[in-house]
């Protein structure tokens, strides 16, 4: 083989290995085959060749190519080099968005529900994500308005927190900083009286866990005291005084109507006048029996009195 020939093979190999770099680098692998397909857009929202065609955020092609339509309408077709092993449906949707915070854009394939593959140099149906500009639109226009109602916020307390407002301010605070360390004293104090009173509470907690048993007794007593009344039958019981104490109120209210001998007995005062004259009597009697005894009694030792 001449110097020449080998010159000519190894420029020619130089070559192909630039071209294939150099699509390589763009993302075109001339050794794998590929399908067209196209996209016709009014607006591509920054779209350029090379960007990559994603399906399910896997990259599967790139575009290829972006022209105007020859009818003079303004829109443009967007020409993807899509592997062809990557199954493509009819409905499917060609959608321009944002690939990053930068304003990069991608091609992102969305399936629809047609399952019918598109053919080589098939029409896509297409759509348009709006900006990151767009996106973030609502949000600034919220943050705009909270900076001016913060500001309003500012400017009403810088005119209502005069002079004397202040003053009152930093009294109630001071006020505050005094009931905090008032309230840290009464926890945490040496003569704290809610320790002491926790110390009495825990102290009574201990007494009554150490007398458990004791308590159980007294329970337990109270449990059978309890079932030796129901024994007992406490209602007739009961029932049996109401009767009695029924009966002594008959007996009280004859009593005090004068009814029976005890209540004429209590009612009639005959009987007590009668009973004081005769001791009236009795007494005069006994005085005149004391100093007139020999007209009561008589004694004959050697015989009759004479008359």
């Amino acid at each position: 083989m001449s110097k020449e020939v080998k010159v000519g093979l190894t420029i020619t190999l130089a070559l192909v290995a630039l071209i294939w770099g150099l699509n390589y680098l763009k993302g075109t692998d001339l050794f794998t085959s590929t399908n067209n397909y196209y996209a016709v857009y009014n607006n591509v929202g920054g779209l350029v060749k090379s960007n990559p065609v994603i399906l399910n955020g896997f990259k599967i092609g790139q575009v290829e190519k972006i022209e105007f339509l020859e009818d003079k309408s303004g829109r443009m077709v967007v020409k993807m080099l899509i592997n062809d092993d990557v199954f493509i449906p009819k409905s499917a949707t060609a959608n321009i968005t944002s690939s990053d915070l930068l304003g990069g854009k991608t091609i992102e394939i969305i399936y629809g529900d047609d399952k019918t593959p598109a053919p080589n140099n098939d029409t896509l149906k297409s759509s348009v994500d709006g900006t990151l500009t767009d996106q973030i639109k609502p949000f600034k226009d919220k943050a705009e308005s909270l900076v001016v109602s913060l500001d309003s916020l500012s400017n009403s307390l810088s005119t209502t927190l005069n002079e004397g407002s202040r003053t009152s301010l930093q009294r109630s605070i001071a006020n505050f900083e005094k009931a905090t360390d008032g309230l840290n004293e009464l926890i945490n104090g040496p003569n704290s009286k809610l320790k002491l009173m926790l110390a009495n509470v825990e102290h009574i907690s201990n007494s009554i866990k150490n007398n458990m048993d004791e308590f159980d007794r007294i329970m337990k007593n109270f449990a059978t005291m309890s079932d030796t009344l129901a024994k007992a039958n406490l209602a007739s019981t009961l029932e049996n005084a109401n009767k009695a104490l029924a009966q002594t109120n008959q007996i009280m209210t004859k009593i005090n109507n004068g009814q029976g001998s005890l209540g004429l007995l209590l009612n009639n005062d005959s009987l007590y006048y009668n009973l004081n004259n005769s001791a009236a009597d009795l007494d005069k009697l006994l005085i005149d029996l004391k100093a007139n005894p020999k007209r009561y009694i008589h004694f004959s030792v050697f015989g009759k009195k004479q008359q």
